[in-house]
């Protein structure tokens, strides 16, 4: 097993949250969506590692998903 979910946060419907105690002995968070290929994009995984008690959700990295998304949407291409 590469990684035990402590938590999973679904976002919004296309996109879900985990936050993992992953391989490398360290939590992070772990963003994935599903629905980026609606829109002409493959799908994307971010990992994160998170900091010493963390407990909320960086924004910076929803705010840069939503953004591939809007573009996406726009029919830019976002690889």
């Amino acid at each position: 097993m590469l990684y035990v979910c402590i938590v999973c946060i679904c976002i919004v419907y296309t996109m879900c949250v985990h936050v993992v105690d992953c391989c490398v002995h360290r939590r992070c968070w772990c963003f994935t969506t599903c629905g980026l290929c609606t829109v002409g994009q493959n799908e994307i995984v971010i990992v994160v590692q998170q900091l010493p008690r963390e407990d909320d959700i960086p924004s910076d990295v929803l705010i840069h998903i939503l953004s591939l998304y809007n573009r996406a949407a726009q029919g830019i291409d976002c690889s």
